[in-house]
């Protein structure tokens, strides 16, 4: 496994080796929230989302045989939750046990408050990635998105992450509400009701097959889901 270049060197020092990636990623506009505005972020990584890596980057691209890198998320892209832990979702196309990076920052503050490599060793499968509940998101108003994640994959031609090519980068928000917010719309608290269904999975799979239908993701329902924690110590 890599070593967590995030503890070795520190998240600043991480950021500035690797030249492919942003100290903070800044959208062009925020996805539509609940009374925001803007344009979606994508749920999947298409062409023009790739870096220059020298493998190859095919298999990342969708076609009719061939679905893309995607994110088990809201047409919307946000993921908005009432808890304290958030966990990501995603559809790991075939040939991708690559290293990855998976980064949160604040984009309020300007902070990076998560990072964190780590290896897919799983492939055509659902990677559901546990965040560490160590990883403190504020609430805020139904219009204000702060916190944006980001999934790069690489093209593994070195032991680290700051040596390799970015191969693809997914991003999307994920937004805390405060309990006393009142909500109608099916994708609002998705990552709550993600996790509600995945924990249903095993003894109702319609449960998971009907929840993921709600944002036309069902083609993803009957795949393997792998867990990934991200909560355990690496070894250093």
């Amino acid at each position: 496994m890599l070593k967590n270049l995030a503890y070795l060197l520190g998240l600043s020092t991480l950021l500035v080796l690797n030249s492919t990636a942003p100290l903070f990623a800044q959208p062009d506009s925020a996805p539509e929230s609940q009374g925001g505005s803007g344009g979606t972020a994508p749920r999947t990584a298409g062409s023009g989302s790739r870096g220059p890596g020298s493998c190859d980057e095919n298999h990342f691209e969708s076609s009719e045989q061939q679905p893309a890198l995607t994110a088990i998320v809201p047409k919307t892209g946000i993921l908005s939750t009432q808890h304290d832990q958030v966990n990501l979702y995603f559809f790991i196309p075939p040939q991708t046990a690559q290293p990855a990076l998976l980064e949160i920052v604040d984009q309020q503050a300007k902070t990076i408050v998560f990072a964190q490599e780590f290896e897919l060793t799983t492939e055509n499968t659902v990677a559901r990635i546990v965040v560490p509940n160590t990883v403190q998101f504020l609430a805020t108003a139904p219009s204000e998105l702060r916190y944006k994640w980001t999934l790069q994959i690489y093209c593994e031609t070195s032991s680290t992450t700051v040596d390799n090519e970015v191969l693809v980068t997914l991003s999307g928000w994920i937004h805390r509400l405060e309990t006393n917010v009142a909500l109608e719309v099916p994708a609002e608290l998705w990552s709550d009701k993600l996790e509600s269904w995945f924990a249903q999975r095993e003894t109702d799979p319609d449960i998971w097959r009907q929840g993921l239908a709600l944002e036309g993701l069902e083609q993803y329902a009957n795949l393997e889901v792998q867990t990934y924690d991200l909560t355990r110590e690496l070894e250093l």
